[in-house]
């Protein structure tokens, strides 16, 4: 009988020589690539093998709107992968992080499961004056002579809704002649900055008494018109820039072009002066709602602020 060749089975099936099958009978499959070749799949470098579901389906790991907003990509990665053990830590650190815009905060918030509540604009105020003072008679609440203290106006302007009337009645309700909160305690220590303090603010474009814990005096006041109010919204005018923005409701400032002269005074609105000039209400030397340059400023060389 002729021998089956070396190295073919030399025990019939079942044996275990070398090129013995084996049985899938209990026995696991090798694993398979998609290409078949019997070898395990290995991940490509650098990436994690996609999850699927129990349908084979791969699973959408992120949003794929926050996932292209880059400030917020990390934090929706941590809560996909369970690494952040509550909303209310990851909001409190998202909270401090700088935010590319109003989109990046309303998305996030989304994924929280908050809303954002959204102040409403304040109703339109009115341009009317509702009450006319006459210039000579301050309400009680600004009559205060506690310089330190900031004094509310019962009536106010601000940005876009000016009008020369409401203008020259919150200049009016001050009384700069006759309230007692512009009497100076002495010749030397007027108070000419504090009634342009007060106005201002009635105004919403306030020339501060206080910067820091630092009081201002009347010189120190004229020196922050000219050097700092022009970053903060004030511009410069010439005599007849300075009438009409008065008399567009806006703001008006007036200091000496001389800066050793310290004074300071407010442009009303309203016809210019016999001199050509605009007309002011002060509380320096003189004190009252209807001055000349001479009188409200002590000189004729004037530099003019004003505020939108």
């Amino acid at each position: 009988m002729a021998q089956p060749p070396p190295g073919q089975g030399g025990k019939g099936q079942g044996g275990s020589g070398p090129g013995q099958r084996t049985s899938t009978s209990g026995a696991t499959p090798a694993a398979r690539t998609n290409t078949g070749t019997g070898l395990p799949r290995t991940a490509t470098s650098g990436s994690t093998p996609a999850a699927r579901t129990a349908t084979g389906e791969q699973a959408v790991r992120r949003s794929p709107t926050l996932s292209s907003l880059p400030n917020v990509r990390a934090g929706v990665n941590a809560f996909e992968l369970g690494s952040i053990p509550d909303s209310k830590s990851y909001k409190k650190k998202i909270d401090r992080s700088a935010f590319d815009g109003e989109e990046e905060h309303t998305q996030v918030d989304a994924l929280l499961g908050a809303r954002r509540v959204v102040t409403p604009p304040p109703e339109e105020e009115s341009t009317s004056v509702g009450k006319v003072f006459d210039g000579t008679t301050p309400p009680k609440e600004l009559t205060s002579r506690d310089l330190w203290k900031a004094i509310n106006a019962p009536l106010q302007s601000r940005e876009g809704r000016r009008t020369a009337d409401l203008y020259k009645q919150v200049l009016n309700q001050f009384a700069a002649g006759h309230n007692p909160r512009y009497e100076p305690e002495e010749p030397s220590r007027l108070r000419a900055h504090i009634f342009v303090w007060d106005v201002t603010r009635a105004m919403n474009a306030e020339l501060p008494h206080f910067v820091g814990a630092r009081e201002l005096s009347l010189a120190q006041t004229c020196d922050w018109l000219r050097q700092e109010a022009p970053m903060r919204g004030w511009r410069r005018a010439d005599a007849e820039g300075a009438a009409a923005a008065a008399n567009a409701g806006k703001p008006v400032v007036a200091v000496p072009r001389d800066s050793s002269v310290r004074a300071i005074a407010m442009v009303r609105p309203g016809e210019l002066g016999p001199d050509g000039r605009p007309r002011f209400a002060a509380a320096g030397l003189k004190r009252g709602n209807d001055l000349s340059t001479q009188e409200a400023l002590g000189v004729f060389a004037v530099e003019y602020f004003f505020h939108d």
